[in-house]
C-alpha cells in the first residue's frame, strides 16, 4: 500500500495501480496483463495469439470474491528470520497492491520452477500448505493460481525487455518457456 502511495506522489499523471472495487478487478487485470503482452509485441519475445487469448481466458475464469494486500515479489531473499521470534518477517514491499492472494502463491511457484524445481511438485506442496493454513478450497485456489501463473513471468519479462540489462535475453526466454509449459499442459 505504501509503495502505491509513493508511486502516486512521483507520477506525472497520478492513478492507482489497483482496482477500486471488486467489479473493477477483472477489467483492471485484463488491461494490466494486456499491457505486459503488448510490451513484447514486435520483439523476438512476442507471444503467439493463441497464448495471448488463453492468458485472457484464465483471467475471465477468476471469481473476484476475495482481495487482500499482496506482496507481488514473494521470494526467499525477502524473508528474514529474527532471533527473538519464531515467525519469519516479510520485507521489501515495493510492489505491493490489492489483489487475489493467489498472485503471491503463483509467484512462489513461478520462481521455484524457473530456478529448476519441478512445478507440479512445488504447486502441490505450496497450494496444499496455503489452503490448509487459510482453510480454503485447494481446487479453487489451484484454479486462481493457474490464472496468475502466466502473468507473473510476463511482469518480469516486460521489465527486462524495457530495461535491456546485460544477459536479459536468456532470462526472458526462460520466463517465456515457463508460460509455454503452463499453456501446453492445459491444451
Amino acid at each position: 500500500a505504501a509503495a502505491e502511495l509513493h508511486s502516486l506522489i512521483k507520477a506525472d499523471n497520478p492513478k492507482l495501480r489497483t482496482p477500486v472495487s471488486k467489479d473493477d478487478y477483472k477489467p483492471f487485470l485484463k488491461e494490466y496483463t494486456g499491457k505486459r503482452i503488448d510490451s513484447l509485441r514486435g520483439t523476438q519475445f512476442e507471444l503467439p495469439e493463441e497464448m495471448e487469448r488463453w492468458i485472457q481466458e484464465q483471467i475471465a475464469k477468476l471469481k473476484n470474491d476475495y482481495f487482500t494486500i499482496v506482496h507481488r515479489d514473494m521470494r526467499a531473499r525477502h524473508l528474514m528470520f529474527p532471533v527473538d521470534t519464531a515467525k519469519p518477517v516479510l520485507i521489501d514491499w515495493e510492489f505491493t497492491n490489492i489483489s487475489d492472494p493467489a498472485q503471491d502463491v503463483a509467484k512462489i511457484i513461478s520462481d521455484a520452477t524457473t530456478h529448476g524445481l519441478d512445478r507440479e511438485q512445488v504447486s502441490k506442496r505450496v497450494i496444499d500448505a496455503y489452503a490448509h493454513i487459510q482453510k480454503t478450497s485447494k481446487d479453487e485456489l489451484d484454479e486462481h493460481v493457474r490464472a496468475f501463473l502466466p502473468i507473473i513471468p510476463l511482469e518480469r519479462s516486460m521489465s527486462l525487455v524495457n530495461r535491456n540489462p546485460e544477459g536479459y535475453e536468456a532470462e526472458v526466454l526462460r520466463y517465456l518457456y515457463f508460460i509455454k509449459a503452463v499453456y501446453d499442459e492445459k491444451k
